[in-house]
């Protein structure tokens, strides 16, 4: 499946990508792991979320809390928690938002929405209506009835009644919303086509064909997915078969026995029958068996601090591993361009592109974070460092004693040791004239808005992020 693909691992097994896979997995055992456009998440057995991967609208930020199932979409991903209600996060992922209360059964992250069934077997929708245009209308108006099974694609999206029939709904330039009569036992929705298993195991495709996408192979299949421009399916015998567009070699699936397949964009990942997780495609680093890692941070390539606070980079497009600075380390901030580390001595190093941002000043710190074009740290006495591109005032930190600091794009926000919020920067998105009052107990930042939680344990979003959440 392109995104709300989740594939369930064996208990005691680990996430372990060959060369060939789309992101590298951080080392230890997980229930579960989705493939998104360009991140990756994984359910670990206590119910917590770890994701890795590309992070510019946050899609890698998973939030804390213990959950039952995860799904991976464009640039949001979307979990479901033990008590039924769903958590999103990401880029679209704050129009859940909109989401009226209620207990469900599953989720799918799609590119631009998402789609759950709940308890009772209703579906709903969301995406960006009210957020951005009336685009979104025809994607998340799902039809009434009961369903088992939701798979949300790019633009449309397909159900899986208890009859086995199957109802799609949304864009249909290509037909992918034209559903084919019969009994299927599951379905997948991708770029601009669907597949599904029928009940004799033979696959049916429909939509889009302009790379062979729709061109299912005879036999007998398990499980189908439909990824941008290709598909996979599992045989019967456990073997591989993938078929479309192989620009970066994601149809060239390795031999061996599997129980379950997901395909993204460029890549595709695939549950061994040994538990163990097996990826191919595009922009793959291997990960080095028994390697662990504490924190991970996407943004000039892909960094990860490890358990000794050495810290492993991937340089992008296509990865492979490069050397990051020598030395430990406590924390780590990936900007587009360039990292910044801070040092178990306190101190900061930066590396990469360095116009500006990675002339870290002398000192010792506490915290670190990198924007776009300026980095700030935070001082042992509680006072801010900024360096870097200065042409909105990023770079200017208000005075005064501060107890955490976060950067966007091209502004800063930190939180006062009196739990009051200062911004400080770009403010074309009103993402520091919009600083709301009150104390608040933790800041974030991205791109051009930020998201404090209140004392009462309440989130208010401010920028281009505008919510107010429990």
């Amino acid at each position: 499946m392109l995104v709300g693909a989740v594939l369930l691992v064996a208990a005691g097994a680990s996430v372990v990508f060959i060369v060939g896979a789309r992101l590298a997995s951080p080392a230890g055992e997980y229930a579960s792991v989705a493939s998104g456009y360009d991140h990756t998440c994984a359910l670990q057995h206590n119910g917590a979320i770890t994701c890795w991967g590309r992070n510019e609208a946050g899609q890698a930020e998973a939030p804390d809390g213990e959950y039952t199932s995860i799904s991976a979409g464009g640039a949001h991903s979307c979990a479901l928690q033990d008590d039924g209600t769903i958590t999103c996060w990401g880029f679209y992922g704050r129009a859940v938002y909109a989401l009226a209360g209620g207990r469900y059964a599953s989720v799918s992250a799609g590119g631009l929405h998402a789609c759950a069934i709940s308890v009772g077997g209703s579906l709903t929708c969301w995406g960006g209506d009210g957020l951005m245009d009336d685009r979104f209308g025809e994607t998340t108006d799902a039809p009434a009835g009961s369903y088992v099974a939701v798979a949300a694609g790019d633009w449309h999206s397909c159900a899986l009644r208890g009859d086995g029939a199957i109802t799609c709904w949304g864009r249909n330039e290509a037909g992918q919303a034209e559903a084919p009569e019969g009994e299927y036992t599951s379905i997948s929705a991708g770029g601009v086509h669907s597949c599904a298993v029928r009940d004799d195991g033979a696959i049916t495709c429909w939509g889009n064909n302009d790379q062979g996408q729709t061109d299912s192979p005879d036999g007998e299949y398990t499980s189908v997915s439909a990824g941008g421009v290709h598909s996979c399916a599992v045989r019967d015998d456990g073997a591989i078969t993938c078929w479309g567009n192989n620009d970066q070699g994601q149809t060239d699936s390795p031999d061996g026995e599997y129980t379950s397949v997901s395909a993204g964009i460029y890549h595709t990942c695939a549950l061994q029958e040994d538990g163990t997780i097996a990826c191919w495609g595009d922009e793959a680093p291997a990960a080095a068996p028994g390697r662990k890692f504490t924190s991970i941070t996407a943004g000039y390539g892909l960094c990860s601090l490890g358990e000794e606070g050495e810290i492993t980079c991937w340089r992008p497009g296509p990865f492979e591993e490069i050397n990051a600075e020598d030395g430990r380390y406590n924390a780590i901030a990936a900007g587009p361009d360039h990292v910044c580390a801070l040092r178990v001595d306190g101190s900061v190093t930066c590396w990469g592109e360095n116009e500006w941002q990675a002339d870290a000043p002398a000192g010792r710190y506490t915290a670190v974070t990198a924007g776009s074009w300026h980095s700030c740290a935070l001082r042992e006495d509680g006072t801010i460092a900024c360096w870097g591109n200065n042409r909105s005032g990023e770079s200017d930190p208000p005075r005064g004693r501060y107890t955490a600091i976060a950067t966007g794009y091209w502004h800063s926000c930190a939180l006062r040791q009196d739990g009051t919020v200062a911004c400080w920067g770009n403010d074309d998105s009103s993402q520091v004239r919009d600083t709301p009052a009150g104390r608040f107990t933790a800041i974030d930042a991205s791109g051009a808005g930020s998201c404090a939680v209140r004392e009462n344990s309440m989130i208010t979003c401010w920028g281009d992020i505008r919510a107010d959440i429990r």
